[in-house]
């Protein structure tokens, strides 16, 4: 029986070398799943050592695991404090991320850059790779992550030069939801972004989505914009000779307050007025059901690892470029024809 190395000090592979009668390299070797046991011999010592290292309590020692293969197995997932990193479309992005990473052995560190350990993280040879989301990031921490060096991805956001991204056909997705309303009959359309909503690429893209295709059903003034706050957008509601027939919402978060002041107005969706909105999060249970223009997160977040491990493994194949996801039109209860 060997002895037991203690508890406070777990076993190292000269250790287990001892007991097993062969090189501390030789250790490392199997340890590290590096020997070919196609030998009798040779699977009987590989399965000695896993033994001897698993009762003596052996712990790879990540540091020096980084340093002989010179990789950390550590990829980060930068982003700014606005942004709610775990709800909703963020949150399956991040789980679709870390399902990717864990699956080839790599932690996921999730860290705001307003952290004071964002730039000593970044410089401080931590991580293999990372991830950015944000609407946009500070001049000073995007300066700071390019210097670096590192493999990187952007999710869901316009890619530095020269950088990768996963992004989400916006324009398609406008156009889909402005086709979905207009073929209903609706003229008269709206698109509603809420006055607090941050600058971000998508809110340009689905607009223009929406204006390419009112001008191919002969509309060329493109919908009317209401950029305004809960309380203007109620007020545009309550007065039948500014509310649209068919109000665009730019995500769920300004058409789930849409289909509560219609109800506060005692006004009916769809039959006063047909609302779409993109994101599907949670939109099958409103009243009605949410008609949605929404995109697959967890496989944006999938995507988006297999991109930066490839930049890791510095396969060819993997040169910079940016992958765009469809959107996909689901229609529910909060849409319908216009009534003549």
């Amino acid at each position: 029986m060997p002895a037991s190395s203690s508890p406070d000090k777990p076993a190292t592979i000269y250790e287990i070398a001892k007991q097993a009668g062969v090189s501390s390299s030789t250790v490392a070797r199997v340890l590290r799943g590096d020997v070919k046991e196609t030998w009798p011999s040779t699977a009987r010592r590989a399965a000695r050592i896993r033994r001897l290292a698993e009762e003596l309590g052996y712990r790879a020692n990540w540091r020096a695991k980084a340093f002989s293969e010179k990789r950390t197995w550590t990829v980060a997932l930068f982003y700014t404090n606005t942004l709610k990193i775990l709800d909703g479309i963020h949150a399956e992005i991040v789980e679709g991320l870390n399902d990717m990473l864990q699956s080839r052995g790599y932690s996921l560190m999730l860290m705001p850059v307003e952290s004071e350990n964002f730039e000593r993280t970044v410089q401080g040879s931590r991580l293999d790779g990372y991830a950015t989301m944000a609407e946009t990031l500070p001049a000073a921490a995007s300066k700071l992550l390019r210097a670096s060096g590192l493999p990187e991805v952007a999710l869901n956001n316009a890619p530095n030069d020269g950088a990768s991204g996963v992004v989400v056909d916006d324009f398609r997705g406008g156009y889909s939801a402005a086709r979905h309303m207009l073929e209903l009959g609706h003229r008269k359309v709206g698109f509603y972004l809420d006055s607090e909503a941050r600058a971000h690429y998508s809110i340009d893209e689905r607009l223009k989505g929406i204006k390419s295709c009112m001008r191919e059903f002969g509309l060329d003034g493109g919908p009317e914009v209401f950029h305004v706050d809960h309380n203007e957008i109620k007020a545009v509601l309550a007065d039948p000779a500014r509310r649209p027939t068919a109000m665009i919402c730019y995500s769920h978060l300004e058409a789930k307050p849409i289909l509560s002041f219609m109800y506060q107005l005692g006004l009916r969706v769809p039959d006063t007025l047909s609302v779409i909105g993109f994101n599907d999060d949670q939109s099958d249970v409103t009243s009605p059901p949410l008609t949605t223009v929404s995109y697959n997160g967890h496989r944006m977040g999938k995507v988006a690892a297999q991109l930066l491990l490839r930049l890791i493994d510095r396969d060819q194949s993997a040169d910079p470029h940016s992958v765009t996801l469809k959107h996909h039109l689901t229609v529910r209860g909060s849409t319908a024809s216009i009534k003549s």
